[in-house]
């Protein structure tokens, strides 16, 4: 089972190897590895259940709402998404071999000198 620890040196990893790394993004790194962490528990616990609903009761008798480890994955699925936005991750990045950054200039050479 992953940590919030080997999560974390896999995103530090990613960032690295896509040259964008420095220690001021620590903040989002640990933000990211909790996120991933929260999502990967609400999978787990989501694959185990036998219905999507739980029975509440309340004052008004019972009503049936959504288990609450759906709104738990659908929170941590927000949460990685604007935690990748903000260190300029895709997910090719994070599960794949992530492909070197091009700075803007170059590509457009790069544009320029292809017949």
């Amino acid at each position: 089972m992953e940590t919030i620890k080997t999560y974390k040196k896999k995103i530090v990893k990613t960032l690295k190897d896509c040259k964008i790394y420095s220690p001021t993004l620590m903040f989002q790194v640990d933000a990211l590895a909790s996120a991933l962490m929260s999502l990967s528990k609400a999978n787990r616990d989501i694959e185990e259940l036998d219905s999507c609903y739980v029975t509440i009761k309340s004052r008004y008798g019972e009503k049936m709402e959504p288990h609450p480890a759906f709104r738990i994955q659908r929170d941590a699925m927000a949460e990685v998404s604007k935690q990748m936005k903000q260190l300029c991750l895709t997910v090719g990045d994070v599960v794949g071999k992530p492909e070197p950054r091009i700075p803007l200039d170059d590509l457009i050479d790069a544009v320029m000198n292809t017949e």
